[in-house]
């Protein structure tokens, strides 16, 4: 993880089987080889109106893993940056129209990728 061009994060490194993204923010890994280790399949979603982390940034990982690691890209209709998480920060306000069915979809979308032979 790179907070700037000359200062890195040292980050445990753990083998993973599978990766979920929600709501990605890739700058923190657009340094040279900063994502030469990951090699599994993941799924990474992104809101369509979300301001922080935006498409580009998973479009970012789509490209910089095509040749090392399934990658596919989701974008959730209305979502926005904290739409998925399950507690909003105070003074947050969602724009998505039915959060509750929002979470719960999403939570059995990434059960299903996390465990595909369930």
């Amino acid at each position: 993880m790179w907070l700037s061009r000359e200062q890195s994060l040292d980050v445990a490194r753990m083998p993973l089987e599978r990766l979920a993204l929600l709501s990605p923010a890739a700058g923190f890994f657009q340094a040279p080889g900063a994502l030469k280790a990951v090699h599994c399949p993941m799924t990474v979603w992104v809101g369509s109106e979300d301001a922080i982390a935006q498409k580009d940034q998973a479009a970012f990982l789509q490209q910089t893993l095509r040749d090392q690691a399934p990658i596919e890209v989701r974008i959730a209709e209305g979502a926005g940056h904290y739409s998925f998480m399950n507690v909003l920060p105070p003074g947050v306000v969602d724009p998505m129209p039915d959060r509750d069915a929002f979470l719960l979809d999403l939570a059995a979308r990434i059960a299903e990728f996390l465990d595909p032979i369930r």
